[in-house]
Parts: C-alpha cells; sequence; structure tokens
C-alpha cells in the first residue's frame, strides 16, 4: 500500500500540482483511512466501500478528542475522491465509493470590514525611514489595496514589476498568472 500512496503523492504534486501542504494533508487522510481499513480487516483499496468510508469520517476526531468541522470532513471526502478517481484511471474497473458520499454542509461566512482608522493606520507610511518599514508597508498595500495573497505578494519580483504601466504580474494558486 505504500508503494501506491506514494505513486499517488506523485501524481497530486506533479500532475495535479497542488501544494505541498495539500499533498501533506490529502496523504495523511489516506493513511489514516488505510489504518482504519486495516483495522476492520479490508487492507486493500479495491475491498473499500463507501460503508467504511463513512464509518471512517464518523470516528474522525481531533487531538483532542472533539468532532472534526465540516469543512476538514469535505477535504477528506476529496481526499478520497481524488484518490478513487486517480486509482479508476489505471484500473477501470475498481468501484468508486467515494462518488458516493454527500459532502457535509459548509458554514458561510463574510470577512469583516475594517473601520476607518484601521484603514488609515494601515495605508499611512511609516514615519521612520528604515528600509524594512518601507518594505512592509509596501506589502501591506499590495495585501490590502490589490487583494493580493500572501504567497503573491512574498515571491513578487522586481522583474515582474512595470512601474511605467504600473503593473505587476503576480503568480498565484494553482500557478496561475495574474495581472494586477
Amino acid at each position: 500500500m505504500d508503494a501506491l500512496i506514494d505513486q499517488f503523492s506523485r501524481y497530486l504534486l506533479h500532475e495535479r500540482r497542488y501544494s505541498p501542504n495539500t499533498a501533506r494533508a490529502y496523504i495523511a487522510d489516506l493513511r489514516a483511512l488505510c489504518s482504519f481499513a486495516e483495522e476492520r480487516k479490508h487492507p486493500e483499496p479495491d475491498q473499500w466501500d463507501v460503508d467504511l468510508l463513512r464509518a471512517f469520517l464518523a470516528k474522525s476526531r481531533t487531538r483532542d478528542g472533539k468532532r472534526m468541522s465540516a469543512i476538514t470532513l469535505a477535504r477528506k471526502q476529496s481526499t478520497f475522491r481524488t484518490f478513487f478517481g486517480w486509482l479508476n484511471r489505471h484500473h477501470p474497473d475498481r468501484q468508486n465509493p467515494a462518488a458516493l458520499l454527500q459532502n457535509p454542509k459548509l458554514p458561510k461566512w463574510l470577512p469583516r470590514a475594517l473601520d476607518a482608522d484601521s484603514v488609515l493606520a494601515l495605508v499611512t507610511p511609516p514615519k521612520s525611514k528604515k528600509i524594512r518599514e518601507a518594505r512592509d508597508h509596501a506589502a501591506l498595500l499590495l495585501l490590502y489595496g490589490l487583494g493580493l495573497r500572501l504567497a503573491e505578494a512574498s515571491g513578487l519580483l522586481m522583474a515582474n514589476l512595470d512601474l511605467r504601466e504600473c503593473t505587476a504580474r503576480v503568480v498565484g494558486k494553482g500557478n496561475k498568472e495574474r495581472i494586477v
């Protein structure tokens, strides 16, 4: 099973181009399911059915014993769907029990807006002339003013800036480029 998990990990990283953190979470989910299945005498993925997946999700707990959030359970289900979809590419005769799972209802929330004083404090240039403070202020303006993600702002290079056009080429999630 370890060889299969290693192949799946390479698929996530190199073909699907998942971030290392996402791939690590998917592999951890899959290893936990494997342990759970082995305890129930179903060590091979072709022995897994929707009831086993549901039992695993129902028994999933955080380290302190609390029930996992709907978001975490949805990610685990995404792991299973992705894994069985990948398996079916190589073994089309295998069943896909993950296709029978229903996603949990995810909470929806709106971001809290900053009050005017907080926005003013954020965009006001620093009083000192230290380079680090100027850099940090520029990063805050990129994050707040242009809506860049942290990874986009931290990966921004001088070569990606067009100061005449006042634009920047940023690389975001999934290695997608955009101009801001």
